[in-house]
């Protein structure tokens, strides 16, 4: 996989680097893949070739069920702490995105999601990053619920916080609720069995870098609140 750049700014990921790509800007031989750099397309258009980022790699990742959004995802990792000697149990995979990246970060992730179609899509997304360290399992977090071993941190994105088991989460483990309204986040907040530590939302505003430099008319609002809670 190769990310290819114009000079405007331009960009696109290419999954498939053994075959020529076509544009409207005009084509790109295979042979061009092999090596980084400027290059040309037939019409002479210039082009960077460059290894693409993570972020480029998982626009290229098989979509069903909303993701939790980039914006909201690094910041799940770092204030939840996630690191590599750390193991995460994950509730509600979705599209899997989380999954990948709780994978690529913790030393091993149990997710378990109960709609065989998102489960498909999951899957088919952990064989693309070759996660290894990743188990999924086709089982509702509610009623099928069943681990043996304790977790550090719990990553949970289901409609009910307060339904979510914490019998498997070690004392002072980190879980984040992944919620969309209010009466989830006071749902949550009637917990007996937890502290919240932080209730917050991020919020996404990119900036035009032109002729003119000011703020874009277009903000990334709220996508969900993230609830960070000890158990206690």
């Amino acid at each position: 996989m190769k990310t290819i750049i114009f000079r405007n700014g331009e960009k696109k990921a290419i999954k498939d680097i053994a075959k020529d790509y076509s544009s409207h800007k005009g084509t790109i031989k295979k042979e061009q893949f092999k090596k980084n750099g400027w290059t040309k397309t037939n019409t002479g258009e210039e082009v960077m070739i460059a290894d693409p980022t993570l972020q480029e790699i998982y626009t290229t990742l098989k979509r069903g069920p909303q993701i939790i959004t980039f914006k909201d995802a690094g910041y799940i990792l770092l204030r939840a702490g996630v690191t590599k000697d750390k193991k995460v149990l994950e509730l509600g995979g979705g599209s899997g995105f989380m999954t990948c990246l709780l994978g690529m970060n913790a030393e091993k992730v149990v997710t378990y999601e109960n709609k065989p179609s998102h489960y498909d899509i999951i899957n088919h997304n952990l064989k693309k990053m070759e996660l290894v360290n990743v188990e999924l399992k086709l089982l509702d977090a509610y009623t099928e619920f069943n681990e043996n071993e304790m977790y550090d941190i719990m990553i949970v994105d289901l409609p009910s916080p307060s339904k979510t088991e914490l019998k498997n989460l070690k004392p002072g483990g980190m879980i984040m609720f992944y919620v969309l309204n209010i009466d989830q986040l006071l749902e949550a907040r009637n917990r007996t069995d937890i502290i919240i530590e932080e209730v917050s939302e991020i919020l996404k505003r990119e900036w035009k870098f032109g002729q003119v430099v000011r703020p874009d008319n277009k903000l990334i609002g709220h996508t969900g609140f993230l609830i960070f809670a000890r158990k206690i």
